[in-house]
């Protein structure tokens, strides 16, 4: 078969674009987030090593594979070096976020979040801006391997038209490079999706915005559970405002559940984590021999594309973390955001509005209910008397015919 790569990935949009890196914390990106993805594994993941694999008249590029003198930038994909946040969470790669942060909260992330009215607007806004950041590395991580598979997949479907390859080599391949397609179809949908959100709920263009620092790794092995359930199980008494019991219990179940959740997706993040170190390793190895003349260009290819497709799928692992952080912060009424300096500045405030809204609801609720018993006391009292006046209109016409 001819290469169709280029073949609209998304011709089944429908087959769950999203994957959703929300889902499964581990799924997704939000694999620690922490250990400074934003380091933007994908700035130069690969130097684009796809820049032109297949001119190895083109030493300069330090990405060309095909250059026996520097076959590869190992670096590039593996080794982010892009802006730090309040927990450096920029290098999928490795480093031992600490979650203690560090400076103040991104400009651009804590303006958005002055842009909206309370705790559960702030939740959903940053969802979005975490698959935003996730999806949008992701996305260059796996573009700037995909030119690499264009070229294994023409050099073998070559190697089969001289009778030395076969169809089923060339099958493997394209339906591997059709996946890929398909999967930058649906991470483009998703990128989209949580800008549109991110716009709805503030207004602002999310374009040229830094949003390095939004996604987090961090262990919370430690977490001071009773200080995390006290806050919890307050916020949840602030928002229910003597309108309905709030159940300690299942605040605290609630809670307990969380933080194992964020367990499992730390340990989903570190076994990306190790899964990188492993194909990064490999590239080096095969990048070392293919500079002595002992490993085929397209062994080289594939090793790249093994490393970009890990850093991919490390952002969806850490943002997926970052999610489940994010809802646990909520359910705490900014705790988390506090204890790991996690943007605590604008969640500050945030937290108050959402009680102060709970409470004039509270107050109108009150107020209806009132109307309404007054209204209905109204109603009744009429009942009554015209019940009356119409007891003694035939007590007097009984008094009548009986005179008669």
């Amino acid at each position: 078969r001819e290469p169709t790569g280029g073949d609209n990935p998304g011709d089944n949009p429908g087959d769950n674009p999203g994957d959703n890196p929300g889902d499964n914390p581990g799924d997704n990106p939000g694999d620690n987030p922490g250990d400074n993805p934003g380091d933007n594994p994908g700035d130069n993941p690969g130097d684009n090593p796809g820049d032109n694999p297949s001119d190895p008249s083109n030493p300069s590029d330090p990405s060309n594979p095909s250059d026996p003198s520097d076959p590869s930038d190992p670096s590039g994909p593996t080794d982010p070096t892009g802006p730090t946040g309040p927990t450096e969470p920029s290098d999928p790669s490795g480093g031992d976020p600490s979650g203690s942060g560090g400076d103040a909260p991104a400009a651009d992330v804590a303006a958005l979040l002055g842009a909206v009215k309370d705790m559960d607007q702030a939740t959903k806004l940053m969802d979005a801006l975490i698959n935003s950041y996730a999806y949008s590395q992701a996305i260059t991580s796996l573009e700037a391997a995909r030119p690499l598979r264009v070229k294994v997949l023409e050099d073998q479907m070559e190697l089969r038209d001289k009778g030395l390859g076969t169809d089923d080599a060339v099958s493997q391949l394209q339906d591997s490079l059709d996946s890929l397609d398909h999967q930058l179809y649906q991470y483009n949908v998703m990128l989209e999706q949580a800008n549109i959100t991110v716009e709805t709920l503030t207004g602002k263009s999310i374009e040229g915005l830094d949003l390095s620092d939004v996604l987090l790794a961090v262990n919370v092995g430690s977490v001071d559970v009773n200080r995390l359930y006290a806050d919890a199980l307050q916020y949840a008494k602030d928002l229910a405002a003597e309108r309905y019991e709030v159940d300690p219990a299942e605040v605290l179940v609630d809670v307990k559940v969380k933080l194992l959740d964020l367990t499992i997706a730390y340990d989903n993040i570190e076994q990306g984590r190790s899964a990188l170190a492993h194909n990064q390793e490999a590239l080096d190895r095969v990048t070392e021999s293919y500079s002595r003349g002992q490993a085929e260009k397209a062994d080289l290819y594939t090793a790249q594309c093994a490393v970009n497709d890990t850093i991919a799928s490390l952002f969806q692992t850490i943002a997926s973390y970052t999610s489940t952080f994010n809802n646990l912060n909520n359910l705490s009424g900014g705790w988390m955001a506090r204890e790991f300096n996690w943007y605590p500045e604008p969640f500050a405030p945030l937290k108050e509005a959402s009680i102060a809204k709970a409470k004039d609801e509270a107050k109108k609720a009150a107020e209806k209910a009132a109307e309404l018993a007054k209204q209905q006391e109204e109603k009744e009292k009429k009942e009554e008397e015209g019940s009356s006046g119409q007891t003694d209109q035939n007590t007097g016409e009984q008094g009548n015919n009986s005179i008669g």
